[in-house]
């Protein structure tokens, strides 16, 4: 397990690709999904849940509170958005082509012990 430090040490390594899941696949982004990847539904009822989950996700301005969180540390609050965009990309096999996923999924997976 990680100590906080080195969580957020990993966080700031993939920065870019964690802006790019954000920015495409977050459910309230604003950014231009324009270059979203197209990816094929390969598990039809679990995609009907998450698109009931994205639905409930209400966090305005993704990219600004993912750049203030990673500025001050705040392993919360990336967490949560990371989270957020994981409900976002659709259930597919392809989502592990999608930038950042690979990244966010295993920070998700390994969050921090207290310091």
């Amino acid at each position: 397990m990680l100590t906080k430090s080195e969580w957020m040490t990993k966080v700031k390594e993939n920065r870019d690709k964690l802006r790019s899941l954000l920015a495409n696949f977050h459910p309230n982004s604003r950014a231009d999904k324009m270059n979203r990847p197209a990816l094929p539904i390969t598990a039809t009822t679990p995609e009907m849940a998450r698109l009931n989950i994205v639905g409930t996700i209400k966090t305005e301005k993704p990219l600004e509170l993912f750049d203030r969180a990673v500025d001050t540390n705040d392993v919360r609050t990336v967490d949560k958005l990371l989270n957020e965009a994981w409900f976002g990309v659709p259930e597919s096999t392809s989502c592990w082509d999608v930038e950042g996923f690979s990244e966010a999924v295993a920070l998700m997976e390994d969050l921090p012990e207290d310091e």
